[in-house]
């Protein structure tokens, strides 16, 4: 997957997270520690991080406990970014050290105020590439 991500060259790159709830068998696995199972709200959860181009390719991705927060794969995630590249993230990720992480890699940033903005951010980009494939 890192060969195949590294040949993509994406001008635009978006991270998020999302919550997946562990399987009963899985959380009965004695000595399960490497597995980043953890509790949160919703009872015993992962939390998968993935960073992926305007149409939806998976770049990178992350596995945390539950109760994780949703920036602290950052510095993994988003290291080695090319120059330019534009990062989209909602405000989960919205904080003066990860700011200036992308800008010191010669990348633009731009948080959405909300989830809906973000997907909506999300959704017109993958409307216009439609467009632009068109004669």
């Amino acid at each position: 997957m890192e060969a195949l991500a590294a040949a993509n060259g994406a001008a635009v790159l978006m991270i998020d997270t999302s919550v997946v709830r562990v399987h009963q068998h899985g959380a009965r696995i004695a000595g399960n520690s490497e597995q980043d199972m953890g509790r949160s709200r919703g009872g015993l959860t992962s939390k998968v991080h993935a960073v992926v181009d305007a149409n939806w390719l998976p770049v990178r991705l992350g596995l945390s406990r539950g109760e994780a927060h949703d920036n602290r794969p950052c510095p993994v995630l988003l290291a080695g970014l090319r120059p330019r590249t534009m990062v989209l993230a909602d405000r989960g990720y919205d904080a003066d050290w990860i700011r200036g992480f992308v800008n010191q890699q010669g990348c633009h940033n731009w948080l959405a105020v909300n989830g809906l903005a973000f997907i909506k951010l999300a959704s017109i980009r993958v409307w216009l590439r439609t467009y632009e494939s068109t004669p």
